[in-house]
């Protein structure tokens, strides 16, 4: 008795536009290959859900500060790729490749344009252009004027120092315990 053997050759696939084709010969034979049952063509045609990156912005940004965000993703085919295309992200940022996460602290300020790129399996692409300031640090100056500094005891017996602290006709008191 003879065996039979399927043999299954995909002879051509593509895709144009989120949509799959693929196209193959199945062949039914003998284990001799010599007597040839079936042989008939077959051809799916599919379609993929055009890949797309849903992060409409990136966060605020201040130098010196962490920062951390991942891009959300939908439709394509897995897996997935991340790139930077055009521009770029603000100094001591990166984008990582197969996750799509941005992350670093940023060092300088300014302005940013970078346009990134998902890419899926079938090398389907969506670009998204990103732009933003990373902010400065804010910091404020009082100047002190007119301050003393007392020693008191509290009603514990603790000694405890007292900063009183005049800005304009305002005298804060700044106490500290121990």
């Amino acid at each position: 008795a003879s065996q039979l053997n399927l043999i299954n050759n995909i002879v051509a696939h593509g895709r144009t536009n989120g949509t799959l084709n693929l196209s193959g010969n199945a062949t039914i034979a003998d284990t001799s290959g010599l007597n040839t049952l079936i042989n008939r063509g077959w051809t799916i045609n599919g379609s993929v859900p055009v890949v797309t990156i849903t992060t409409a912005s990136l966060s605020s940004m201040t130098q010196n500060s962490a920062f951390s965000q991942t891009l959300g993703r939908m439709g394509g085919l897995a897996p997935y790729s991340w790139s930077i295309v055009s521009g770029y992200l603000p100094i001591g940022l990166s984008i990582n490749p197969g996750t799509g996460v941005i992350s670093g602290t940023p060092t300088m300020t300014g302005n940013y344009n970078v346009t990134v790129r998902l890419t899926d399996s079938l090398n389907n692409t969506f670009d998204q252009t990103y732009t933003g300031t990373v902010s400065a640090v804010i910091t404020q100056t009082i100047e002190v004027v007119n301050s003393t500094a007392s020693y008191g005891v509290d009603a514990i017996s603790t000694p405890h120092p007292t900063l009183n602290i005049t800005v304009g006709n305002t005298v804060l008191i700044c106490a500290s315990s121990y």
